[in-house]
């Protein structure tokens, strides 16, 4: 399965893939894919980088005519913001990939829906170790990790509102740890 998406977002998309070095993979993942797969319209672009996110973003900045920033230096986090033809602004947010494995990045998300990946040079990839496509069939929210909302208790308010957004289940060990997290 591939996936196509309006002509502002392949060029964005093209311009990823043009300023890719031979040897780096970037994933598309996060909102992004649970947007794909809920069949959402698609409006931020959310990535994992196997490389320099800085030099990798400042070159699809460049490449786009852009906005570039590091939004956090201690993730190595990266953001473009794009003026889109709308007149609406359209951000890129660019990450590290966790140990340049993206399997070992899934794993270390928030929520399985939201630990799943596509392969951004080939849109029939889905990456998907934790089954989170199963959990957005099944509207239900699942930590991806025990520690998940320990290391980063904003999850909690993550899980909150996606619960609310989406109507979705909060799993009972995902309760259990908002509980013990709070």
């Amino acid at each position: 399965m591939s996936y196509q998406f309006d002509s502002e977002t392949e060029l964005i998309l093209t311009a990823l893939i043009k300023n890719l070095e031979p040897d780096k993979k970037v994933y598309m993942v996060g909102g992004m894919v649970r947007d794909i797969l809920m069949n959402r319209s698609v409006h931020d672009i959310d990535l994992s980088y196997c490389g320099n996110v800085r030099k990798y973003a400042k070159r699809v900045a460049d490449s786009l005519q852009a906005s570039f920033f590091m939004l956090n230096q201690k993730y190595h986090t990266a953001r473009i913001i794009y003026p889109s033809q709308s007149g609406t602004k359209r951000w890129i947010d660019i990450v590290a990939t966790r140990d340049e494995d993206i399997l070992i990045d899934l794993a270390h998300r928030d929520f399985t829906v939201n630990a799943i990946a596509i392969d951004l040079q080939d849109r029939t990839k889905i990456i998907d170790p934790l089954n989170g496509s199963l959990d957005l069939r099944r509207k239900s929210l699942h930590v991806c990790r025990k520690d998940s909302l320990q290391n980063d208790p904003v999850r909690i308010l993550r899980a909150i509102r996606l619960a609310v957004q989406f109507n979705w289940k909060i799993s009972s060990e995902t309760l259990l740890s908002i509980k013990n997290n709070a």
